[in-house]
């Protein structure tokens, strides 16, 4: 989290967008704490990634899109991704 506000502070990036960043790093897998578009996209795209690198089970799969997609995009990444009819 220290070396993500560094580089941000670095690239002269405002504070708030910082704090957010920060915010969405620290709770990527508090699925009750997403509050806005940004941080369901982001978790979104972490389930899509550790679906494909962990190989899960197809039940797992569909129990996690069922309770925790809400984007149109990343339900049709997930659907063309694992073959969901």
């Amino acid at each position: 989290l220290e070396e993500a506000k560094k580089m941000l502070t670095n690239l002269n990036i405002d504070e708030a967008i910082i704090d957010r960043v920060c915010y969405i790093l620290l709770n990527n897998r508090s699925f009750e704490k997403i509050d806005d578009i940004d941080f369901q996209i982001v978790v979104e795209a972490h389930l899509l990634v550790n679906y494909y690198e962990d190989s899960l089970p197809r039940e797992n799969i569909l129990y996690s899109y069922d309770k925790v997609f809400k984007t149109e995009t990343g339900k049709l990444i997930a659907e063309k991704m694992f073959k969901m009819d």
